[in-house]
C-alpha cells in the first residue's frame, strides 16, 4: 500500500492510501481520559490500537481527504460527502450521539459507543439533511 496522507489528533493517527483506504492507530480519549478505538465488536473498543488497522464503514465512493481533531476524525469522500467518527461528547461529530454513560456512576454503554461514536457516519446539517 502507498500512503499519500497522514493526519494526527491528540492520541490517534490516520493514514490514507493511494486507493482511498484509511488506517488508524492510537486511541480516542473521552472526558475521563479513558481510551477507545474502532473495533469489530463492542467488547473490544475500550483500548489503544498499537498497530495500524483498516477503518471500516467509510464505504463507497472512496475517501479523498482525512483530518483528525482531538479525539475525532472526518473523511471527505470523492462525491463530496463527509463521514465523522471518534469520541463526540461535545458535538465534535456534527450529529446526534447518545451519552456514553447513562449516569455518572453507571457502566459505559459499549454497544452505543461503537454504534454512535466509533462507526463512521454522515454529519447532520441544521436542516436535518445529511452532509
Amino acid at each position: 500500500k502507498i500512503v499519500v496522507t497522514v493526519a494526527c489528533g491528540d492520541a490517534q493517527s490516520l493514514a490514507m492510501t493511494l486507493d482511498g483506504e484509511v488506517y488508524g492507530w492510537g486511541c480516542y480519549k473521552d472526558k475521563e481520559g479513558k481510551k477507545w478505538f474502532d473495533a469489530d465488536g463492542a467488547g473490544k473498543i475500550k483500548r489503544q490500537q498499537d498497530e495500524p488497522m483498516k477503518i471500516n464503514g467509510l464505504g463507497n465512493p472512496r475517501v479523498s481527504e482525512i483530518v483528525c481533531c482531538a479525539s475525532s476524525n472526518a473523511a471527505l469522500l470523492e462525491d463530496g460527502t463527509v463521514r465523522t467518527w471518534g469520541i463526540g461528547e461535545a458535538g465534535e461529530l456534527a450529529r446526534p450521539v447518545g451519552t456514553m454513560k447513562p449516569s455518572p456512576n453507571a457502566e459505559y454503554d459499549h454497544a452505543l459507543i461503537l454504534r454512535e461514536h466509533l462507526t463512521p457516519q454522515a454529519p447532520v446539517l441544521k436542516s436535518g439533511a445529511r452532509a
